[in-house]
């Protein structure tokens, strides 16, 4: 563990991160043995991003600096939606 002066743990704030992820099925009845089930899964459904902290020498944390304070970077993937049909014999 490495410390910087003589500040205590975790006094540091950052925003929170969240995140929704979902999905709906849907079964149909082909007959006696077979069915078709059909699929939609959402990953990041609120589309909330989840921003990067700089590290202790970034600019971003130099006095003066345009960018002073910006959290630009993101650690998460957009808001994706998939479909699938499953087959069951």
């Amino acid at each position: 563990m490495q410390l910087f002066g003589n500040a205590g743990r975790s006094i540091l704030r950052a925003p929170g991160s969240g995140n929704l992820d979902a999905s709906l099925f849907k079964d149909v009845r082909l007959g006696e043995r077979r069915r078709l089930e059909l699929r939609a899964e959402a990953f990041n459904l609120t589309n909330t991003p989840t921003f990067t902290l700089p590290n202790a020498r970034s600019a971003v944390l130099t006095v003066g600096n345009a960018a002073f304070g910006k959290l630009s970077g993101s650690q998460t993937v957009g808001r994706q939606v998939q479909f699938g049909i499953k087959v069951v014999w």
